[in-house]
């Protein structure tokens, strides 16, 4: 019961920090997703979804999602299923690839840097690990994006994000862990 409370509470405040950023920054989301390429040079470019996003105290940006190729800035593009960490220019930081096997709907950010994910995957594979390691629908990630391998929920159901701020969209289902 503590784990879940745990997550609620980190996705709680990830909720309400994007509903913030939304709200503020509505006109430069348009803008960006209206062109190819912003005026800055930012694109991270996916070839799928991206359903959560958070920025980590160094400036690097968190992508999860359900995608498999990034390809930011107009490059080829890197295979990074699921969940991707880009710097803070765009570009594709490669050291880190979770290697998630489902969708990753729930990204929260830990003030010790670890990092929480939650949605519909059953393993993980990190920055090239021999085998993936079974990760039910929760996981949590230390800051370089190897597995934190003390947390494992064990959780029977996808979790969801529960942000009412998606756009154009009706709230998604509540977290549900089983």
């Amino acid at each position: 019961m503590r784990i879940v409370s745990l997550l609620s509470s980190s996705l709680r405040r990830i909720s309400i920090a994007g509903a913030a950023l939304l709200a503020v920054f509505p006109a430069a989301l348009r803008a960006q997703s209206n062109s190819p390429s912003a005026a800055d040079g930012f694109d991270p470019n996916v070839d799928g979804i991206v359903y959560a996003t958070a920025i980590q105290p160094n400036g690097q940006i968190i992508i999860a999602g359900n995608f498999t190729l990034v390809k930011p800035n107009g490059t080829v593009g890197t295979f990074h299923n699921n969940v991707a960490r880009l710097n803070a220019d765009g570009s594709l930081d490669d050291t880190f690839d979770p290697n998630v096997n489902g969708q990753v709907t729930v990204l929260a950010l830990q003030s010790d840097g670890k990092i929480l994910l939650g949605g519909n995957f059953t393993t993980l594979q990190p920055n090239g690990a021999p085998t993936p390691t079974t990760r039910n629908h929760l996981a949590r990630l230390n800051a370089d994006g190897s597995l934190d391998t003390k947390f494992d929920p064990n959780a029977s159901n996808p979790s969801y994000n529960t942000s009412p701020a998606k756009m154009g969209s009706t709230p998604s289902p509540c977290s549900r862990t089983g």
